[in-house]
C-alpha cells in the first residue's frame, strides 16, 4: 500500500516564500486515492531545490506509510478502510455490496475474528457482511450510512466468527472527507468486546438479582456510609424504622436508630477485624421511640484500593421471637415456683387427710357406743380415742407446719429474693432468674 510521488508540474518560477501543492497517487494509478501535500522551497538554484525537495519528500512519505501499516498490521482490533471517488453519491445506500466494492484496506486482525484469510475480502471472495449476526444487519446497514453524513459514530453488534460462534465488536467510525467537504475514505475499527460483554451481561443480570432480593425481602436491607449516613434502603426497612419513604431515609443517619451507639461502636470493631459480622444482637428504636430487638449481619463494601466505602447490612426483627421465648422463661419460672410450693403444700393435704381420717373413726365408735349400750364402756372407748388422737394431733401439726412454711415462701417470692433478672442462656436468649440466690434462697429451701 506504498504510494508514490508524481510531479504534478511545478513551475521554475515560483515564489520561494510562497507554498505549493504536491499531488501525488498509487502506482495502480486510481484518482480517488489521491492526496494533496504543501511545501515551502526556498533555494538558490530552483531547478536543483525542486529535485531535493521531492526526493526528501518521497523518502519520508514512505517512511511514514511503512511505520503506519506497521502499526496498523500489529493492532488486535480490525482495521477496515472504504474509499470513494470525488464525483461518486452515496446518499441511497441499499445493500452492502456498495461498501464491498469500496472495501481498499483490511489489517490481519481481521483472520483472528472471522477466521479467514485477509485476501478473501480484499479480493472479493468473501464479505466482511457475510458475517454479520441476522437480527443485526438492518442496523449495521444503518450505521453505515449514517457515518457518511455525520462522519463519526459507533455501534455495537454481533457477528459469527469461527464455527459460528457469537461474537460482540464494538464498529467505532470516522469519514475523511476532501477539501469541499465530499467523503475521501471512511476507516472503521473493530474491537472484540465479547468477554467484556458477557461479564457485563452477567454483572447487570447479578445486579438485577440483586436488587429484586433487595427489594423483595421481608427483612431491612441498607447501605450505609461509614459515618452512618443512608445511601439506599428497601421498603422492609423503611416500615420497621417507621420511615416516611427511601427518600427521608436517605437525609437519615442510623446512629439515630440505635438505643445504645456502644452497640454500633462494638459492631464496627468486629466487622473490621474479622471482615464481617453475622447475627450480632443490638436493640434499634423506630421514629416513635419503641425499642426493636434485631439481628444484624454487615459486611465493608470496599473499593480497588482497599478503602472502606460503605457498610451494607441485613436487620432481622426477632422482637417477636424473644417475647416468646421470654413467656417460654416465665412458664419454666412458674414451674419453679409450683416446685418450691409442691413439697409443703402435699404435707398438709396429708396431715388434713389424716385428721378427717380420724373424725370418722370417731364417728363410727360413737355409733358403735350407741348400738351395743352397756356391752362397751367408756373406758374401752377413750382408750381407743388417746391413740387417734395422738395421731390426729401429729399430722394436725405437720399440716400447721407446711402451711406456714407455704406462707413463707410466699412472702419470699413477693417481696424478697424473687426479683427477676434477664440473663443471658449461652445461647442467644434469654431466662429469668432471681436476683438474689445465695444464702436466702439456701436457707428456703432448707425450710
Amino acid at each position: 500500500m506504498v504510494r508514490y510521488l508524481t510531479a504534478n508540474g511545478i513551475p521554475y518560477t515560483y515564489d520561494p516564500v510562497r507554498p505549493f501543492t504536491l499531488r501525488y497517487r498509487r502506482v495502480n494509478g486510481v484518482l480517488r486515492n489521491c492526496q494533496s501535500l504543501k511545501f515551502h522551497i526556498s533555494t538558490m538554484d530552483p531547478k536543483e531545490d525542486k529535485a531535493f525537495a521531492l526526493s526528501n519528500q518521497a523518502a519520508e512519505i514512505q517512511r511514514l506509510h511503512a511505520r503506519l501499516r506497521s502499526i496498523i498490521d500489529s493492532m488486535r482490533h480490525v482495521v477496515i478502510s472504504f474509499s470513494y471517488k470525488e464525483n461518486e453519491e452515496s446518499e441511497q445506500v441499499t445493500d452492502f455490496a456498495f461498501y464491498d466494492e469500496h472495501l481498499v484496506e483490511i489489517n490481519p486482525a481481521a483472520e483472528a475474528l472471522y477466521g479467514v484469510p485477509k485476501e478473501d475480502f480484499l479480493t472479493g471472495r468473501r464479505s466482511i457482511f457475510d458475517f454479520l449476526f441476522e437480527k443485526d444487519r438492518e442496523k449495521v446497514l444503518a450505521h453505515y450510512n449514517s457515518l457518511l453524513e455525520e462522519g463519526i459514530g459507533e455501534l455495537t453488534y454481533r457477528v459469527l466468527g469461527p464455527n459460528k460462534e457469537i461474537r460482540w465488536v464494538l464498529d467505532y467510525g470516522r469519514v475523511e472527507y476532501l477539501e469541499r467537504g465530499r467523503v475521501r475514505r471512511a476507516t472503521h475499527i473493530l474491537e472484540d468486546i465479547t468477554r467484556e460483554k458477557k461479564a457485563l451481561d452477567g454483572l447487570r443480570a447479578s445486579e438485577e438479582k440483586y436488587r429484586k432480593i433487595f427489594e423483595n425481602s421481608k427483612d431491612m436491607v441498607y447501605i450505609v456510609t461509614p459515618d452512618g449516613e443512608f445511601l439506599d434502603i428497601n421498603s422492609a426497612g423503611v416500615e420497621l424504622l417507621g420511615l416516611e419513604s427511601r427518600e427521608e431515609a436517605v437525609s437519615r443517619n442510623i446512629k439515630e436508630f440505635y438505643v445504645d451507639l456502644r452497640q454500633r461502636e462494638a459492631l464496627i470493631r468486629e466487622m473490621m477485624e474479622k471482615g464481617e459480622v453475622t447475627k450480632r444482637r443490638v436493640t434499634l428504636k423506630n421514629t416513635s421511640g419503641k425499642e426493636i430487638e434485631v439481628n444484624i449481619s454487615v459486611m465493608p463494601r470496599r473499593d480497588e484500593g482497599g478503602n472502606v466505602t460503605s457498610y451494607q447490612g441485613i436487620v432481622h426483627n426477632i422482637t417477636e421471637a424473644m417475647r416468646q421465648k421470654e413467656l417460654e422463661a416465665i412458664g419454666q419460672l412458674a414451674g419453679c415456683f409450683a416446685d418450691d410450693l409442691a413439697s409443703p403444700l402435699s404435707v398438709t393435704i396429708m396431715g388434713v387427710t389424716m385428721v378427717k381420717e380420724f373424725l370418722a373413726e370417731i364417728k363410727k365408735d360413737i355409733v358403735r357406743l350407741k348400738e351395743d349400750g352397756e356391752s362397751s364402756g367408756p373406758e374401752e372407748l377413750m382408750s381407743g380415742l388417746d391413740g387417734k388422737f395422738e395421731e390426729a394431733e401429729f399430722f394436725n401439726n405437720e399440716a400447721f407446719k407446711s402451711s406456714k412454711d407455704m406462707k413463707l415462701r410466699l412472702e419470699e417470692i413477693r417481696e424478697q429474693y424473687w426479683k427477676l433478672k434477664k440473663v443471658s442462656d449461652g445461647g442467644g436468649g434469654i431466662i429469668y432468674q432471681r436476683e438474689s440466690k445465695g444464702k436466702n434462697t439456701k436457707q428456703g429451701d432448707d425450710q
